[in-house]
């Protein structure tokens, strides 16, 4: 089991409780005689829960079987001792209770099946003394049911415990994946952002290499250093698919990066307005803005034709992030929303946001509001 402070402190917790059961014990001579059998076995099986607290699942399986099976014994010896009252004292028996609920709660299924049913009767029969037949009492009745009640209680909440986890380890799974799914998605339009930038200065060096082949080896170099780029963000999202963080992708501390970059790779002025401050928005809303700003430029420098400037503007408001990159090229007739736009549709939708794409007063403009959130 994980160390931590409030794991410490339940255990100590507990052992207190065993102690305090153990004072009342004594206080009501469980423990007067000259048969120390009952103090060793309040003593052994206490100290046998406070080391199962501490068990894996296998450990805290060994631990119940080895209780149950001392538990047979002592009933065993005692069976016939004419002193009134149950075998096990009451530190015993709570001992007991807890390993069962331990077991249910983090034991190995293979030994639950087995140790379960075997500690629930241990717990359960140790009002039946001597005979059968004193079970025609009312006491050993009345003892059975209270006891089959901490039974039923300890399973119970072993049950609840054990299911609370794997519901959590579940959603966490589902989480997980689900952010591979969007970095996978990212790196998709991270390298495309790159490969267009590429492919656009390959076009023009070709157009140009003619009538102006001394532009053509400035071209070759922006291109050589978008491939550099494009190949560091593939290492740097193919790191975060391993170990995805909404911490680690970028963000809005990127984007005048990324503006910056697509200056170089289109030849375009991208003006860039920042009204901030930013320090404080929620990672999950940082990363789905800078999203918005690099689909909507790639975007233009895909399919705006006669495009002389493209804005981005980050506008913060009280409560939203709001994000309006336009520019004022002609869209080109067969551009239709891609899988690209229908991705990043889906993240500012699950970072609680809305998105807009289509032709704007003086060409195409992509707009879109995040909640700020917190950062945790």
């Amino acid at each position: 089991m994980r160390f931590s402070t409030r794991t410490a402190a339940c255990w100590l917790v507990a052992a207190c409780a065993l102690a305090g059961l153990g004072l009342v014990d004594l206080r009501l001579g469980e423990f007067s005689g000259d048969d120390p059998l009952r103090l060793v076995w309040a003593v052994a099986t206490s100290a046998v829960a406070l080391v199962a607290a501490w068990a894996g699942p296998l450990g805290v399986g060994v631990l119940s079987a080895a209780q149950v099976l001392g538990a047979a014994v002592t009933w065993w010896v005692t069976r016939h001792d004419p002193s009134t009252g149950l075998p096990f004292p009451l530190s015993a028996t709570a001992a007991l209770l807890g390993v069962l609920a331990l077991l249910v709660w983090r034991g190995d299924h293979r030994w639950m099946a087995f140790v379960v049913p075997a500690a629930a009767v241990a717990i359960m029969v140790q009002p039946v003394r001597g005979d059968l037949d004193d079970l025609s009492g009312f006491r050993p009745v009345l003892g059975v049911l209270v006891l089959s009640l901490g039974v039923a209680v300890a399973v119970t909440g072993g049950l609840a415990a054990r299911l609370t986890a794997t519901t959590r380890a579940r959603q966490a799974e589902r989480a997980r994946v689900a952010q591979r799914v969007e970095f996978a998605r990212d790196l998709h339009d991270f390298v495309a952002h790159h490969v267009t930038g590429m492919v656009v200065r390959a076009q023009g060096a070709a157009a140009v290499a003619d009538h102006r082949p001394e532009l053509v080896l400035p071209a070759l170099r922006e291109i050589e250093r978008a491939g550099t780029e494009a190949v560091d963000a593939m290492r740097r999202l193919v790191g975060l698919l391993r170990a995805p963080s909404d911490d680690e992708a970028p963000g809005l501390a990127e984007v005048p990066t990324l503006v910056e970059r697509f200056r170089r790779t289109s030849g375009l002025p991208g003006a860039l307005d920042l009204r901030g401050p930013f320090t404080d928005v929620a990672p999950m809303t940082s990363t789905a803005a800078y999203r918005v700003v690099m689909e909507a430029l790639t975007n233009a420098h895909k399919h705006a034709r006669d495009a002389t400037t493209v804005d981005v503007v980050l506008h913060r408001t009280a409560t939203h992030l709001e994000i309006h990159v336009t520019d004022n090229g002609r869209p080109a007739p067969e551009h239709r929303d891609g899988f690209g736009l229908r991705g990043l549709r889906e993240r500012v939708a699950a970072a609680g946001g809305d998105l807009s794409a289509g032709p704007g007063p003086h060409g195409w403009a992509v707009g879109a509001s995040l909640p700020i959130g917190a950062r945790g």
